[in-house]
């Protein structure tokens, strides 16, 4: 369910200029083993079923209260967040730029989940499209809110390929204007809340705080109770999660 609230638009925060070493790429997630671990496994009989998603997620775990950490998936989250706008299409990597630091403090993906994450785009293609957004009236650069490890995957499956599929990717595309920084950056927490099966204390308070930041932001009415509905988890586990 969308929510009621003003939305003032404002221009993006990310410029084109400030964007330092290669585009498409980011320091972060470089891992000099994991193009030889990926390319190991490409070289193996196919996978059993079982395996990560191409959106990152393993299986929707079970958080300490006995229930599923959360029953939303990213449409949902872009729904709430945005409403119905963005598009979908394929956008080339050199376009890509990763998302701010700041808005990304979440552990990074073990390289054993990025190589069946790689494995499953190889074999089966991009389940989940990434989410971003424009920052230039042009669309000449694009913000990732959603899919840095899926970006960093198809550069190192082209690399190991050079088939030129892997040179663009899949994504939900916000046009220049059409999120607010403070939508990009909620968006941004929230699928790496729901995408992954397993979130350390510190990155489920993070979400946990973000959303409740935001919300407050907007002056939504009950927040805590609100989060507690979005996040499927106890009103005294979001107060809980919020002070960490």
């Amino acid at each position: 369910m969308m929510r009621n609230r003003t939305i003032n638009f404002a221009k993006s925060d990310a410029r084109p200029e400030d964007i330092k070493g290669t585009i498409g790429v980011s320091d972060r997630f470089a891992d000099p083993k994991l193009k030889e671990a990926i390319a190991e496994q490409m070289r193996a009989p196919q996978a059993p079923a079982a395996q990560p998603g191409a959106d990152g997620s393993i299986a929707r775990a079970e958080d300490t209260e006995g229930t599923l950490r959360t029953k939303r998936d990213v449409e949902d989250v872009l729904t709430e967040i945005a409403g119905t706008a963005g598009r979908f299409m394929r956008i080339p990597r050199t376009k890509l730029m990763a998302t701010p630091a700041a808005w990304n403090p979440f552990s990074q993906v073990s390289q054993e989940k990025k190589v069946l994450m790689a494995d499953s785009i190889y074999r089966t293609g991009l389940q989940q499209p990434i989410v971003v957004r424009s920052i230039d009236e042009a669309g000449n650069m694009y913000q990732i809110l959603a899919g840095n490890t899926r970006n960093e995957i198809y550069g190192v499956l082209y690399e190991l390929t050079g088939d030129e599929k892997y040179a663009s990717i899949e994504a939900k595309v916000y046009g220049y204007g059409e999120l607010t920084d403070d939508q990009a950056r909620e968006i941004a927490s929230d699928t790496n809340y729901v995408q992954r099966a397993e979130l350390s204390s510190r990155d489920k308070a993070y979400a946990v705080h973000t959303k409740v930041e935001m919300l407050k932001k907007n002056k939504v009415a009950a927040v805590l109770d609100r989060v507690a509905e979005q996040m499927n988890i106890q009103r005294s586990s979001v107060f809980y999660w919020n002070k960490v």
